[in-house]
Protein backbone atom coordinates (compact mmCIF):
# COMPACT_ATOMS: atom_id res chain seq x y z
CA UNK A 1 0.00 0.00 0.00
CA UNK A 2 1.16 3.67 -0.99
CA UNK A 3 -0.44 6.34 -0.01
CA UNK A 4 -0.06 9.93 -2.12
CA UNK A 5 -0.25 13.63 -1.17
CA UNK A 6 -1.14 15.13 -4.22
CA UNK A 7 -1.63 19.03 -5.47
CA UNK A 8 0.98 20.12 -2.69
CA UNK A 9 4.61 21.52 -4.15
CA UNK A 10 5.36 23.37 -1.14
CA UNK A 11 7.29 21.46 1.28
CA UNK A 12 5.07 20.41 4.63
CA UNK A 13 5.84 18.40 7.49
CA UNK A 14 4.78 14.99 6.89
CA UNK A 15 1.77 13.49 9.22
CA UNK A 16 1.37 9.72 9.18
CA UNK A 17 -1.81 7.78 10.76
CA UNK A 18 -2.50 3.88 11.18
CA UNK A 19 -2.36 0.88 12.89
CA UNK A 20 -0.69 -1.43 15.17
CA UNK A 21 -1.44 -5.21 15.65
CA UNK A 22 -1.08 -8.28 13.68
CA UNK A 23 -3.02 -9.96 10.94
CA UNK A 24 -5.31 -13.23 11.73
CA UNK A 25 -6.06 -15.58 9.40
CA UNK A 26 -9.54 -15.73 7.81
CA UNK A 27 -12.54 -16.95 10.15
CA UNK A 28 -14.37 -20.24 9.12
CA UNK A 29 -17.16 -22.12 10.07
CA UNK A 30 -17.38 -25.52 10.71
CA UNK A 31 -17.51 -26.44 7.31
CA UNK A 32 -14.54 -24.26 6.03
CA UNK A 33 -16.03 -21.83 4.42
CA UNK A 34 -14.62 -18.44 4.69
CA UNK A 35 -16.75 -16.35 7.47
CA UNK A 36 -14.59 -13.19 7.14
CA UNK A 37 -11.34 -12.33 5.62
CA UNK A 38 -7.86 -12.04 6.89
CA UNK A 39 -8.12 -8.97 9.25
CA UNK A 40 -5.95 -7.15 11.72
CA UNK A 41 -6.15 -7.47 15.49
CA UNK A 42 -5.96 -4.18 16.25
CA UNK A 43 -3.88 -3.19 18.97
CA UNK A 44 -3.77 0.26 18.99
CA UNK A 45 -2.91 3.44 16.81
CA UNK A 46 -0.08 5.39 15.72
CA UNK A 47 0.03 9.20 14.19
CA UNK A 48 3.56 10.47 13.87
CA UNK A 49 4.78 14.19 12.04
CA UNK A 50 7.81 13.87 10.37
CA UNK A 51 9.66 17.94 10.13
CA UNK A 52 11.79 19.01 7.12
CA UNK A 53 15.30 18.79 6.99
CA UNK A 54 17.08 21.54 8.92
CA UNK A 55 20.63 22.30 9.56
CA UNK A 56 20.65 21.00 12.58
CA UNK A 57 18.63 17.92 11.77
CA UNK A 58 19.61 16.64 8.45
CA UNK A 59 16.79 13.61 8.66
CA UNK A 60 14.17 15.74 10.52
CA UNK A 61 12.88 15.31 13.69
CA UNK A 62 9.53 13.54 14.64
CA UNK A 63 6.63 13.72 17.39
CA UNK A 64 4.40 10.98 17.81
CA UNK A 65 1.23 9.73 19.42
CA UNK A 66 1.21 6.03 20.10
CA UNK A 67 -1.83 4.46 21.86
CA UNK A 68 -1.11 0.52 22.33
CA UNK A 69 -2.74 -2.13 24.60
CA UNK A 70 -0.26 -4.20 26.37
CA UNK A 71 -2.77 -7.08 27.10
CA UNK A 72 -3.98 -5.58 30.50
CA UNK A 73 -4.26 -1.70 29.91
CA UNK A 74 -4.50 1.08 27.08
CA UNK A 75 -0.75 2.85 27.18
CA UNK A 76 -0.50 6.36 26.02
CA UNK A 77 3.00 7.71 24.84
CA UNK A 78 3.62 11.62 23.40
CA UNK A 79 7.10 11.40 22.29
CA UNK A 80 9.39 13.39 20.49
CA UNK A 81 12.95 12.44 18.59
CA UNK A 82 15.69 12.90 15.80
CA UNK A 83 14.64 10.74 12.42
CA UNK A 84 17.26 8.73 11.36
CA UNK A 85 18.43 8.56 7.56
CA UNK A 86 16.30 7.62 4.72
CA UNK A 87 12.85 8.63 7.63
CA UNK A 88 13.60 5.26 9.63
CA UNK A 89 13.58 4.41 13.25
CA UNK A 90 15.81 1.83 14.03
CA UNK A 91 15.14 0.34 18.16
CA UNK A 92 13.95 3.58 19.43
CA UNK A 93 12.75 3.18 22.81
CA UNK A 94 9.65 5.30 23.72
CA UNK A 95 8.60 5.61 27.54
CA UNK A 96 5.08 6.85 29.02
CA UNK A 97 7.01 8.19 31.98
CA UNK A 98 5.09 8.84 34.95
CA UNK A 99 5.32 6.79 38.57
CA UNK A 100 4.72 3.19 36.65
CA UNK A 101 6.08 3.65 33.33
CA UNK A 102 5.96 1.41 30.23
CA UNK A 103 8.22 1.37 26.98
CA UNK A 104 8.24 0.19 23.91
CA UNK A 105 11.25 -0.77 21.12
CA UNK A 106 9.95 0.78 17.82
CA UNK A 107 11.50 0.60 14.38
CA UNK A 108 9.77 1.83 11.36
CA UNK A 109 11.09 2.20 7.83
CA UNK A 110 9.59 3.45 4.49
CA UNK A 111 6.48 1.24 2.19
CA UNK A 112 8.60 -0.16 -0.28
CA UNK A 113 6.82 -2.05 -3.02
CA UNK A 114 8.46 -0.06 -6.10
CA UNK A 115 5.94 2.74 -6.11
CA UNK A 116 7.07 5.15 -3.69
CA UNK A 117 7.44 6.19 0.13
CA UNK A 118 4.38 7.60 1.37
CA UNK A 119 3.85 5.48 4.23
CA UNK A 120 6.07 3.49 7.05
CA UNK A 121 5.84 0.46 8.31
CA UNK A 122 7.86 -1.62 10.96
CA UNK A 123 7.26 -3.15 14.53
CA UNK A 124 6.22 -2.16 18.16
CA UNK A 125 8.22 -4.39 20.86
CA UNK A 126 5.85 -4.32 24.18
CA UNK A 127 5.25 -6.75 26.87
CA UNK A 128 7.13 -9.24 25.50
CA UNK A 129 4.75 -9.09 21.82
CA UNK A 130 6.14 -7.73 18.48
CA UNK A 131 3.64 -6.20 16.79
CA UNK A 132 3.10 -4.68 13.29
CA UNK A 133 3.02 -1.06 12.78
CA UNK A 134 1.70 0.55 9.14
CA UNK A 135 1.26 3.94 8.76
CA UNK A 136 -0.01 6.11 5.67
CA UNK A 137 0.98 9.36 5.30
CA UNK A 138 -2.58 11.83 5.14
CA UNK A 139 -3.55 12.60 1.60
CA UNK A 140 -5.87 15.95 1.64
CA UNK A 141 -6.11 19.11 2.55
CA UNK A 142 -8.56 22.14 2.84
CA UNK A 143 -6.42 23.85 -0.05
CA UNK A 144 -4.79 22.46 -2.41
CA UNK A 145 -6.65 19.18 -2.32
CA UNK A 146 -9.79 18.73 -0.57
CA UNK A 147 -11.68 15.94 -0.21
CA UNK A 148 -13.67 14.34 -3.47
CA UNK A 149 -16.58 14.76 -1.85
CA UNK A 150 -18.92 15.22 -5.18
CA UNK A 151 -16.95 11.86 -6.12
CA UNK A 152 -16.89 9.79 -3.50
CA UNK A 153 -19.67 11.50 -0.52
CA UNK A 154 -19.42 12.93 2.82
CA UNK A 155 -21.55 11.32 5.20
CA UNK A 156 -22.09 7.30 5.63
CA UNK A 157 -24.30 5.21 8.04
CA UNK A 158 -22.49 1.95 9.28
CA UNK A 159 -22.93 -1.55 10.69
CA UNK A 160 -20.29 -3.05 13.12
CA UNK A 161 -21.52 -6.64 13.17
CA UNK A 162 -20.40 -9.32 15.86
CA UNK A 163 -19.68 -12.31 14.59
CA UNK A 164 -18.32 -13.87 17.35
CA UNK A 165 -20.39 -13.58 19.92
CA UNK A 166 -24.03 -12.52 20.20
CA UNK A 167 -23.54 -9.51 22.15
CA UNK A 168 -25.27 -7.31 19.45
CA UNK A 169 -24.67 -5.48 16.00
CA UNK A 170 -22.97 -1.88 16.96
CA UNK A 171 -23.99 0.74 14.65
CA UNK A 172 -22.35 4.02 13.66
CA UNK A 173 -22.31 7.54 11.47
CA UNK A 174 -18.87 8.71 9.89
CA UNK A 175 -18.62 12.19 8.41
CA UNK A 176 -15.60 13.39 6.29
CA UNK A 177 -14.44 16.90 6.33
CA UNK A 178 -13.08 18.83 3.80
CA UNK A 179 -9.41 17.89 4.98
CA UNK A 180 -9.83 14.45 4.94
CA UNK A 181 -10.41 13.54 8.78
CA UNK A 182 -13.35 11.16 8.88
CA UNK A 183 -15.19 11.20 12.35
CA UNK A 184 -17.13 8.23 13.66
CA UNK A 185 -19.50 8.47 16.36
CA UNK A 186 -20.35 4.91 16.83
CA UNK A 187 -22.65 2.36 19.96
CA UNK A 188 -20.81 -0.70 20.25
CA UNK A 189 -22.93 -3.88 20.07
CA UNK A 190 -23.36 -3.10 24.55
CA UNK A 191 -24.99 0.14 23.95
CA UNK A 192 -20.96 1.51 24.95
CA UNK A 193 -20.78 5.20 23.18
CA UNK A 194 -17.59 6.42 21.23
CA UNK A 195 -16.37 8.56 19.12
CA UNK A 196 -12.97 8.34 16.91
CA UNK A 197 -11.41 9.90 14.47
CA UNK A 198 -8.77 9.40 11.41
CA UNK A 199 -7.34 10.33 8.16
CA UNK A 200 -8.33 9.12 5.28
CA UNK A 201 -6.06 7.07 2.85
CA UNK A 202 -5.71 6.65 -0.64
CA UNK A 203 -3.77 3.74 -2.11
CA UNK A 204 -1.85 3.99 -5.05
CA UNK A 205 -0.59 0.60 -5.04
CA UNK A 206 -4.76 -0.28 -5.62
CA UNK A 207 -5.67 2.72 -7.66
CA UNK A 208 -8.42 4.70 -6.22
CA UNK A 209 -8.71 2.74 -3.07
CA UNK A 210 -9.95 4.44 0.34
CA UNK A 211 -8.45 3.01 3.16
CA UNK A 212 -9.40 4.07 7.24
CA UNK A 213 -8.29 3.07 10.30
CA UNK A 214 -9.82 3.57 13.57
CA UNK A 215 -8.61 2.55 17.19
CA UNK A 216 -10.14 4.07 20.72
CA UNK A 217 -9.21 2.69 24.03
CA UNK A 218 -12.56 1.43 26.05
CA UNK A 219 -13.74 0.84 29.82
CA UNK A 220 -11.11 2.91 31.44
CA UNK A 221 -8.21 1.46 29.37
CA UNK A 222 -8.79 -2.00 30.22
CA UNK A 223 -9.67 -2.85 26.56
CA UNK A 224 -10.55 -1.62 23.17
CA UNK A 225 -11.68 -1.63 19.96
CA UNK A 226 -10.72 -0.86 16.38
CA UNK A 227 -10.62 -1.94 12.59
CA UNK A 228 -10.36 -0.79 9.13
CA UNK A 229 -12.88 0.08 6.05
CA UNK A 230 -11.94 0.06 2.57
CA UNK A 231 -14.02 2.07 0.12
CA UNK A 232 -15.27 0.65 -3.33
CA UNK A 233 -14.88 1.19 -6.64
CA UNK A 234 -18.10 3.18 -7.25
CA UNK A 235 -19.17 5.79 -4.70
CA UNK A 236 -22.86 4.34 -4.17
CA UNK A 237 -21.62 0.81 -2.83
CA UNK A 238 -21.02 0.57 0.87
CA UNK A 239 -17.67 0.36 2.54
CA UNK A 240 -16.94 -2.69 4.06
CA UNK A 241 -14.57 -3.55 7.10
CA UNK A 242 -13.79 -5.79 9.76
CA UNK A 243 -12.46 -5.29 13.12
CA UNK A 244 -11.75 -6.42 16.84
CA UNK A 245 -13.49 -4.96 20.17
CA UNK A 246 -11.97 -5.97 23.10
CA UNK A 247 -13.34 -5.76 26.81
CA UNK A 248 -12.24 -7.73 29.88
CA UNK A 249 -14.11 -11.16 29.62
CA UNK A 250 -15.26 -10.53 26.17
CA UNK A 251 -13.71 -10.53 22.56
CA UNK A 252 -15.29 -9.70 18.94
CA UNK A 253 -14.57 -10.30 15.84
CA UNK A 254 -16.38 -6.94 13.87
CA UNK A 255 -17.98 -7.69 10.48
CA UNK A 256 -18.60 -4.25 9.13
CA UNK A 257 -20.42 -2.17 6.00
CA UNK A 258 -20.97 1.41 5.61
CA UNK A 259 -23.49 2.43 3.52
CA UNK A 260 -23.23 6.28 1.87
CA UNK A 261 -26.27 8.87 2.97
CA UNK A 262 -27.43 12.04 1.62
CA UNK A 263 -28.57 14.23 3.71
CA UNK A 264 -32.55 16.04 2.74
CA UNK A 265 -33.30 19.28 2.03
CA UNK A 266 -34.41 20.98 4.80
CA UNK A 267 -37.54 19.89 6.08
CA UNK A 268 -37.71 17.24 4.02
CA UNK A 269 -37.69 13.40 5.42
CA UNK A 270 -34.37 11.46 5.42
CA UNK A 271 -36.21 8.83 3.20
CA UNK A 272 -39.35 7.68 2.08
CA UNK A 273 -41.62 4.79 4.10
CA UNK A 274 -43.06 2.64 1.16
CA UNK A 275 -46.71 2.28 3.43
CA UNK A 276 -47.99 2.49 6.74
CA UNK A 277 -46.68 -0.55 8.18
CA UNK A 278 -43.35 -2.08 9.53
CA UNK A 279 -41.82 -5.56 10.71
CA UNK A 280 -39.96 -4.78 13.80
CA UNK A 281 -37.63 -7.44 14.86
CA UNK A 282 -35.88 -7.40 17.83
CA UNK A 283 -33.52 -10.67 18.85
CA UNK A 284 -33.25 -10.95 22.37
CA UNK A 285 -34.62 -12.93 25.80
CA UNK A 286 -38.27 -11.23 25.81
CA UNK A 287 -39.85 -11.46 22.66
CA UNK A 288 -38.74 -11.85 18.90
CA UNK A 289 -40.79 -10.24 16.19
CA UNK A 290 -42.94 -7.02 16.33
CA UNK A 291 -45.43 -5.87 13.42
CA UNK A 292 -47.13 -3.03 13.86
CA UNK A 293 -48.02 0.56 11.94
CA UNK A 294 -45.83 3.05 11.14
CA UNK A 295 -47.22 7.28 11.90
CA UNK A 296 -44.59 9.86 11.00
CA UNK A 297 -45.30 13.03 13.78
CA UNK A 298 -42.93 14.87 11.63
CA UNK A 299 -40.42 13.99 8.67
CA UNK A 300 -37.86 12.95 11.05
CA UNK A 301 -39.98 11.27 13.83
CA UNK A 302 -42.40 8.21 13.73
CA UNK A 303 -43.76 6.19 15.90
CA UNK A 304 -44.64 2.35 15.35
CA UNK A 305 -48.24 0.76 16.85
CA UNK A 306 -47.82 -2.42 17.54
CA UNK A 307 -50.02 -5.24 17.16
CA UNK A 308 -49.44 -6.34 20.47
CA UNK A 309 -51.23 -3.32 22.85
CA UNK A 310 -48.29 -3.89 25.48
CA UNK A 311 -45.41 -2.37 23.30
CA UNK A 312 -44.86 0.83 21.84
CA UNK A 313 -42.16 2.71 20.09
CA UNK A 314 -40.73 5.88 19.03
CA UNK A 315 -37.51 6.64 17.18
CA UNK A 316 -36.22 9.85 15.28
CA UNK A 317 -33.81 9.67 12.78
CA UNK A 318 -31.05 13.07 12.42
CA UNK A 319 -31.46 13.73 8.98
CA UNK A 320 -27.67 15.50 9.17
CA UNK A 321 -25.90 11.93 9.56
CA UNK A 322 -28.87 8.92 9.21
CA UNK A 323 -28.59 8.25 13.05
CA UNK A 324 -31.33 6.73 14.82
CA UNK A 325 -32.67 7.01 18.63
CA UNK A 326 -35.24 6.49 20.52
CA UNK A 327 -37.11 3.68 23.02
CA UNK A 328 -39.33 0.96 23.10
CA UNK A 329 -42.00 -0.06 26.02
CA UNK A 330 -43.10 -3.50 26.83
CA UNK A 331 -43.60 -6.01 29.26
CA UNK A 332 -41.22 -8.92 29.76
CA UNK A 333 -42.28 -12.28 29.19
CA UNK A 334 -40.32 -13.27 32.41
CA UNK A 335 -41.69 -13.03 35.69
CA UNK A 336 -45.60 -13.56 37.64
CA UNK A 337 -46.16 -9.78 37.80
CA UNK A 338 -44.16 -8.23 34.95
CA UNK A 339 -43.50 -4.80 35.31
CA UNK A 340 -43.41 -2.21 31.88
CA UNK A 341 -39.79 -1.80 30.65
CA UNK A 342 -38.22 1.31 29.22
CA UNK A 343 -35.43 0.27 26.77
CA UNK A 344 -33.08 2.84 24.36
CA UNK A 345 -32.67 2.30 20.78
CA UNK A 346 -29.82 3.02 18.37
CA UNK A 347 -29.48 2.71 15.39
CA UNK A 348 -29.29 3.93 11.36
CA UNK A 349 -30.70 4.27 8.38
CA UNK A 350 -29.76 2.82 5.41
CA UNK A 351 -31.08 4.91 2.49
CA UNK A 352 -30.72 2.37 -0.18
CA UNK A 353 -33.35 -0.38 0.94
CA UNK A 354 -35.08 1.63 3.97
CA UNK A 355 -34.08 -0.70 6.25
CA UNK A 356 -32.89 0.79 9.76
CA UNK A 357 -29.80 -1.52 11.77
CA UNK A 358 -29.63 -0.90 15.25
CA UNK A 359 -29.60 -2.50 18.78
CA UNK A 360 -31.50 -1.79 21.65
CA UNK A 361 -30.29 -1.52 25.28
CA UNK A 362 -31.66 -3.10 28.08
CA UNK A 363 -29.49 -2.32 30.64
CA UNK A 364 -25.77 -1.93 31.19
CA UNK A 365 -24.28 -4.91 29.35
CA UNK A 366 -27.37 -6.32 28.09
CA UNK A 367 -28.44 -5.72 24.80
CA UNK A 368 -30.40 -7.10 21.38
CA UNK A 369 -30.06 -6.45 17.51
CA UNK A 370 -32.72 -4.32 16.09
CA UNK A 371 -34.14 -4.35 12.25
CA UNK A 372 -36.87 -2.53 10.74
CA UNK A 373 -38.20 -3.28 7.61
CA UNK A 374 -40.77 -1.40 5.05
Amino acid sequence: IVLTQAGNTKPKPSVYHGSVGWLLPPLLNGSGQKLAPSLEWATGSLAITVGLPTSKSPNGTYSAVLNVFDGTANRLFRVKGTMGPGNTLQDVTWSTGGKAPATVVVSLSPLDNGEGSEGLTGTLQIGGQTLDILVGKTAFDKKTNPWPAADFGTTFTATLENISTLTGTGVATLVISPVGIAKMATRLGDGTAVTMSSPVWISTGSPGEKLLFFYAPLAKNTGCVGGWFTGPDSPADPWAGSGTWSIPGEENLLATLMYPYVKPPAKAAPFSWPGDSAVVQIYNPDFLDLAGDVSFTSPNKFVVVADNPNVSMKLSIKAATGAVSGQVSYFPLEGTMPKKTNAKLYGVLDQSTGIIHGLVVFSPGKSGILEILP
